[in-house]
């Protein structure tokens, strides 16, 4: 038996729910004659783009076709050779395993046949288009530009910016649009009503908040429910273990303890809900999408959807009361943090509970209205009593946002790098893990360098590292714009790096270590001994075999140490 979306694929313009503008658009050129020959459907997964343009060849190949309300037949010998998938003049084709130029020009060679109907149309859909390589894509333009009469080519993509701009200029685009939660529902329950089956409320509406906009999605989880079900009627209890809870309301307690300020009680509850069997990364997801419609709510009510239920909605604007715009801008920030980092915690709990006891500080309280300018709720650190204590004139140069003094501006920089900057380095600190992992997987061969770097001190707007030693130096400085990238995507703010070296390995020029890698003497670093000679370097070497020998307990720390003491034996050897 096939899957519910294949079974239940519109084959007619009436069947489709929604995308009213596509469907429109094709329908009035088809009744006008005002087709093009080149078409992009650019849309999110499921929406309908594919089930489109084989109605749309459909309606060019109809035999019967209604020219008065634009709509095929279904029933002609074309019309269901295309629904069987057997109908010579559709040729679809998957970009994303057939991306290469050599099928392109097969399609250039294939597009000058005519037809194999009269009056009919040969129609190609390319599916996953942005898939195509670049210089596929070029070979495609002359084809998409002027195909031979009777042809059609239809480009469907998820991701049109991935498109050359010359492709976009010889279509016409029609885009398509996720389904709303009325029209989800609209499409789920005439499958129902097909099948003869009912299902729950709640079992419905945790469908649709789950199929994201997708058809394709829904269709897929509630086909996998009328798999695992025996009964008429889907409850909860059976959808329970395939789609998990639908925790709205657990959601909307816990942000109920959070707006009441109630650490202990929010920990405690969200133990519960674990040990009761909950899966917490959902719950987490739940939350965000409840969090995401209290802001909007809180900026204002007509940001809500249409689509929200009266119940929720009541809930919502109650609720929504109780917290500041900026404080929920920090709660979404963390959750999304929690909800990435949940896979890989030993305690699934974890995460949701570091969520809590950060925005739940003594420093930020849901009332107050914490700085959207920092994303990291969890730099906020209480006042120590010294600072507590002082006047308000002290005060008053305390930054706002994270709870930590305001540089002295009249401090120096020039002669030392790290002389104005404060030894306070938690809100790096904290974020440091994070900042490696991101280059980790984008800079993979930056982040060994990078892992060996400490923080000496940091601004709010610089931060100073220390290198292990000179070379590293050297390779951190030219690699400090992905570095600075890193930190501002992790953190938020766009944030100076510097780097130097420890105070007991002094700065070797640009010059010097170029002189010394060439023709000039290297001397090794021996157990107690960790300095390297700055001095001009003689013709001749100083390093001795004796030197360069294992019982010289000679330490060479880089590639670029072990090179240059190769280098130096290999000039004594001569």
């Amino acid at each position: 038996m096939p899957t519910l979306y294949r079974l239940y694929r519109p084959q007619t313009f009436a069947d489709f729910v929604g995308q009213e503008t596509a469907r429109r658009v094709l329908q009035n050129s088809l009744i006008h004659a005002r087709t093009v020959n080149s078409y992009l459907f650019a849309g999110p997964r499921g929406t309908g783009k594919t089930s489109m343009a084989r109605i749309f060849a459909k309606a060019l190949n109809c035999a019967q076709f209604d020219a008065t309300s634009g709509e095929v037949c279904n029933t002609c010998a074309n019309c269901q050779s295309i629904t069987e998938g057997s109908f010579v003049d559709l040729v679809e084709i998957d970009a994303a395993s057939n991306r290469g130029i050599d099928e392109i020009r097969n399609i250039r060679e294939s597009v000058r046949y005519v037809p194999s109907q009269r009056d009919g149309a040969k129609v190609y859909i390319i599916d996953e288009a942005h898939m195509l390589t670049k210089d596929a894509s070029n070979a495609l333009l002359k084809t998409l530009e002027e195909p031979p009469p009777g042809v059609y080519l239809i480009l469907v993509t998820t991701d049109p910016e991935k498109l050359l701009p010359t492709i976009h200029s010889r279509v016409q685009e029609l885009p398509f649009y996720p389904l709303s939660h009325d029209q989800l529902k609209t499409k789920l329950e005439r499958i129902l009503s097909s099948e003869g089956l009912s299902t729950d409320e709640d079992v419905l509406e945790q469908i649709i908040a789950q199929a994201e906009g997708g058809a394709r999605n829904a269709e897929s989880i509630l086909g996998q429910l009328l798999s695992a079900s025996s009964q008429s009627h889907i409850t909860a209890a059976i959808a329970e273990p395939i789609i998990g809870q639908n925790t709205k309301q657990e959601a909307y307690h816990l942000l109920r303890l959070i707006g009441n300020g109630d650490l202990s009680e929010s920990l405690r509850y969200v133990n519960t809900l674990y040990t009761q069997g909950v899966a917490l990364e959902p719950f987490i997801q739940t939350c965000i999408a409840v969090a995401r419609q209290l802001l909007l709510a809180r900026i204002s009510s007509e940001l809500l959807s249409k689509n929200t239920l009266a119940d929720d909605r009541e809930t919502i604007l109650s609720l929504c009361s109780v917290f500041s715009a900026s404080f929920l801008d920090t709660l979404l920030r963390e959750l999304r943090e929690a909800k990435s980092y949940i896979h890989t915690s030993l305690t699934p709990q974890l995460p949701l509970e570091l969520v809590l006891t950060r925005v739940l500080s003594e420093s930020t309280s849901p009332s107050q209205t914490p700085p959207t300018s920092s994303p990291e709720p969890s730099n906020s650190e209480p006042q120590p009593d010294s600072v507590t204590s002082q006047s308000d004139t002290a005060s008053s140069d305390i930054s706002s946002g994270n709870g930590q003094p305001k540089q002295n501006s009249s401090s120096s920089s020039e002669d030392n790098p790290g002389s104005n900057i404060s030894s306070d380095t938690s809100s790096i600190s904290h974020s440091l893990p994070r900042i490696q992992k991101h280059i980790e997987e984008n800079h993979t061969s930056l982040a060994p360098l990078f892992e060996r770097c400490r923080i000496s001190s940091e601004t709010e707007d610089g931060v100073v590292f220390i290198a292990p030693s000179q070379f590293q130096k050297r390779k951190l400085t030219q690699y400090q714009e992905p570095i600075e990238n890193a930190i501002e995507h992790i953190t938020g703010h766009n944030i100076r790096v510097q780097f130097i070296i420890e105070q007991n390995q002094p700065s070797h020029s640009e010059e010097q270590t170029q002189d010394r890698s060439s023709s000039s003497s290297y001397t090794p670093k021996t157990s107690g001994t960790e300095s390297h000679t700055s001095e001009p370097h003689s013709s001749t070497p100083d390093v001795t075999l004796e030197d360069s020998s294992p019982e010289s307990n000679q330490t060479l720390e880089t590639a670029d140490d072990v090179e240059k003491a190769a280098h130096n034996l290999f000039q004594k050897s001569e």
